[in-house]
């Protein structure tokens, strides 16, 4: 009985793919918005894109594994749960209900030319600042919106499986 209960079954494993899927168009809208439309990122932008990074190789090793476990769906879980926290902390620095000390510029690390030199070649994209949005919602806000309801639907999938793997 234990040993069927770690064995994703075919429909969990594609649900797997569906997020990998999911988290590559969001990873690559992100890029296409930076490298084809110049919205260039900032600090707290960049740190969104891991969690999916991560989904994305969670979701095809859990969709090619035919025997891949059950704990990927909590780490699936854990990703987006990473993921939406990003986004809602982002969506308060954009929106000035807090401040953001990480996100007002560069390093002043090195000498004075080399400070210089980075200031010059390096766009400065501050974290408070909402580049681009859609119906008065920037991508970070349309990010923790969907992150938040893909955990939530994971919640559900994983309770749900836990009580078929009790029941059982």
């Amino acid at each position: 009985m234990a040993s069927s209960f770690f064995k994703i079954p075919a429909e969990t494993r594609y649900f797997h793919g569906a997020l990998a899927l999911y988290a590559a168009l969001s990873l690559g809208f992100a890029l296409f918005s930076q490298y084809v439309l110049g919205l260039h990122p900032c600090e707290l932008c960049i740190y969104q894109r891991i969690p999916l990074g991560l989904v994305i190789a969670v979701g095809v090793i859990a969709l090619l594994a035919r025997k891949l476990g059950f704990p990927a769906l909590f780490l699936q879980l854990a990703l987006f749960i990473t993921e939406a926290a990003i986004a809602f902390y982002h969506t308060g620095v954009e929106r000035k209900w807090w401040v953001s000390g990480g996100c007002s510029g560069g390093s002043l690390d090195g000498s004075v030319e080399d400070i210089l030199a980075r200031l010059q070649n390096t766009p400065t994209v501050r974290c408070d600042v909402i580049p681009w949005d859609l119906f008065g919602l920037s991508m970070a806000n349309y990010n923790f919106i969907l992150s938040a309801a893909i955990a939530a639907a994971l919640t559900v999938v994983i309770i749900k499986r836990l009580k078929q793997g009790l029941q059982a």
